[in-house]
């Protein structure tokens, strides 16, 4: 590197002795200087040695430096502009609270605790409102969904208080109406003194009053040792005397329906003369019961359920009995669940799309639940009315068994 520069300083000398030689060639053959050639000489010559020093300097810079050296100032540069174009970026704040809650000491985190508000009680002595009375329309009315009653409570009388006028306005059949100085609540009208007065008062007689207890009697003894009745008549106690062979496989229908007639005559498994008939009677119709509730047999199908449904609510609403609601409520529960889901009816299984026949037994069970203060689901009976709006015809004037 020191013969490098050397050499060049050199050829810097020699080129200027060059110079030199050739500007005093130029002033003798110009003749003597004068002061003007003398002044324009001298600032010619400075300016010659201006230049000659900067083209020094830049072959030193250009020829003379050493590469790593440019090379060091070229990225010391491009490192500088690279700085200043970074702009420093304020950091993001963030809140952290921290707790020393070793002790679990929540006072001393709050040392200063909230006071209950001041605040005066009201006098409503004071305060005056404006009742208005409100109409409701028809169409604002809601159904009644049934009560569902404890076990240790009993069900309380629906009562419906009517003038003297009721004889002939009130339906003679609604038990859940006061007729006149008559007054029935729920099945309440089939007890003994209710029943007489409507007899009197109803046109009952003495004759009508034998005929049913003939007829009750002739029941008693068709009953089977099991406690049970059957439609076919040449078996059993009847030992051939009737000719009547009706259904042997429906038995549990035939048991319900001959259990009705002693209800309807205020006879229960707790009081009257065919107590013991009766209660041989639920006890077989309980002890048949599958485990999700039905009573349908081979023979009577739904037809013999729903008529077991009625004679079990029945018997439970008129004594109150623990033992009978559970059976009654399970007996309305399998009507629920063998309704048609999409016509809402029902007919001789389970989910069939039902017929009018059928139909009106289950709703009659559903009833008598009702009455008894048992669980009735609203959607089944609206389901009901979609079957029945669909059989209609002459706008509910008649209805057909399945279809219009």
């Amino acid at each position: 590197m020191a013969t490098q520069s050397e050499s060049g300083t050199d050829l810097a000398k020699d080129a200027s002795a060059k110079q030199a030689k050739q500007s005093s060639k130029k002033a003798k053959q110009a003749g003597p200087p004068t002061l003007e050639s003398s002044q324009t000489a001298a600032a010619e010559e400075s300016q010659h040695d201006g230049d000659e020093s900067r083209s020094g300097r830049r072959f030193l810079l250009t020829n003379a430096a050493p590469s790593w050296l440019v090379s060091l100032v070229l990225h010391t540069i491009l490192l500088m502009v690279l700085g200043l174009m970074v702009l420093p970026m304020e950091p993001e704040q963030t809140n952290v609270l921290t707790v020393d809650n070793e002790d679990n000491n929540m006072e001393e985190i709050f040392e200063q605790p909230l006071d209950e508000p001041d605040i005066e009680p009201l006098d409503v002595s004071e305060v005056q409102m404006d009742v208005v009375p409100q109409v409701i329309t028809e169409t604002e009315t809601k159904e009644v969904e049934p009560i569902d009653v404890a076990d240790d409570v009993e069900a309380p009388p629906a009562q419906i208080s009517l003038e003297e006028f009721a004889d002939k306005a009130a339906p003679k059949s609604d038990l859940l109406s006061n007729t006149s100085n008559v007054s029935g609540s729920g099945f309440e009208g089939r007890g003994e003194l209710a029943r007489g007065q409507m007899v009197a008062k109803f046109g009952g007689s003495k004759g009508s009053e034998a005929a049913v207890a003939m007829a009750l009697q002739w029941l008693a003894e068709h009953q089977n040792p099991n406690g049970s009745w059957s439609f076919d008549h040449t078996l059993g106690r009847c030992q051939g005397r009737c000719g009547d062979k009706g259904m042997a496989n429906a038995v549990n229908g035939a048991t319900a329906m001959a259990l009705l007639p002693f209800l309807g005559a205020g006879q229960t498994h707790k009081e009257g003369k065919y107590k013991k008939n009766v209660q041989a009677g639920l006890y077989f119709l309980m002890s048949n019961m599958k485990a999700n509730g039905a009573l349908n047999d081979a023979g009577g199908n739904m037809y013999s359920h729903g008529l077991c449904a009625i004679t079990l609510c029945e018997a439970f609403a008129m004594t109150q009995d623990k033992g009978l609601r559970l059976p009654a409520q399970a007996s309305l529960n399998y009507i629920v669940y063998a309704q048609d889901p999409v016509g809402g009816g029902w007919r001789y299984k389970a989910k069939q799309p039902g017929d009018t026949s059928v139909v009106g037994w289950q709703l009659m069970a559903l009833k008598s639940g009702h009455l008894a203060y048992l669980q009735v689901p609203p959607g089944t009976i609206k389901g009901s009315y979609r079957f029945l709006d669909s059989v209609q015809s002459d706008s509910g004037a008649a209805y057909g068994y399945t279809t219009p």
